[in-house]
């Protein structure tokens, strides 16, 4: 019973993740109506980190110490580590963003739909909600609660897969759920190499940043065309976001340097 107790803590952040939103918004629709709309917004933009605070607060209340419970330990990482992951997020957005442009139209344009909606016509709510707390709330629930929580209990094998197909199905989309599982086991990788949550939390910003930049580029015909102008410069891309990111990782990532890690 004592080992099926971090796997029902962990599976418990992740339903807490999905259903609080829909709750809260079910909750103002029955007794406040007509704050609804205002109500869908502020969840559709801020619901994570509400869950996140919330999930905290129930942490430091049962007596646990929050930097523990989710391993915000950024000395381990250090200044060239943090750095590195930033570089190491944006050199993989430069690679997915090459193989997906590079798909087939009828393959993407449901995601693409489904990736407009996720900005709005705000830049600096964009840049709040994609950019900033997408990163510390994803990290702090999927890497920080979850994947540690079944860490206590699993092999590094299974926690890491386990954790990265819960992190991929909540993004819906089959195109997101392929590479935001890829994301969420490198990313738990990145934790369990590094024993810090700064790790995997520099690189999701930096890979988060990367596709909100993406959405000013419209606004510039001569970026456009250097990222985007046709096959030869995706391809280009593409590369160098694959070859940076395996240099990155072979550089800073593929050993334990944490001191604590196990099988």
């Amino acid at each position: 019973m004592k080992k099926a107790l971090p796997i029902l803590r962990g599976l418990g952040v992740y339903l807490v993740f999905l259903l609080l939103p829909y709750g809260l918004l079910l909750t103002v629709q029955i007794f406040w109506p007509q704050a609804a709309e205002a109500a869908l917004w502020f969840l559709g933009n801020f619901s994570s980190l509400i869950t996140v605070l919330l999930l905290l607060a129930l942490y430091k209340l049962s007596g646990r110490s929050v930097r523990e419970s989710v391993g915000w330990k950024p000395g381990q990482v250090g200044k060239g580590g943090h750095i590195a992951a930033f570089a190491l997020g944006i050199c993989g957005n430069l690679a997915v963003s090459a193989v997906l442009n590079l798909l087939p139209a009828s393959w993407v344009e449901s995601y693409g739909e489904q990736s407009a909606q996720v900005f709005g016509s705000s830049m600096l709510m964009n840049f709040l909600t994609v950019a900033v707390l997408a990163p510390v709330c994803e990290e702090i629930l999927f890497r920080g609660l979850i994947f540690r929580s079944f860490r206590e209990v699993m092999p590094f094998g299974w926690a890491g897969v386990l954790s990265a197909l819960l992190f991929g199905a909540a993004h819906v989309h089959p195109l997101w759920v392929c590479y935001a599982f890829g994301m969420g086991f490198c990313f738990s990788l990145m934790t369990e190499r590094k024993g810090s949550l700064s790790a995997p939390l520099a690189a999701h910003a930096g890979f988060n940043l990367w596709s909100f930049a993406v959405v000013l580029v419209p606004y510039s015909r001569i970026l456009t065309w250097v990222f985007y102008g046709g096959v030869l410069q995706l391809a280009f891309w593409g590369i160098v976001g694959l070859v940076g990111a395996l240099f990155l990782w072979s550089r800073y990532f593929s050993k334990c340097s944490c001191g604590d890690c196990r099988p």
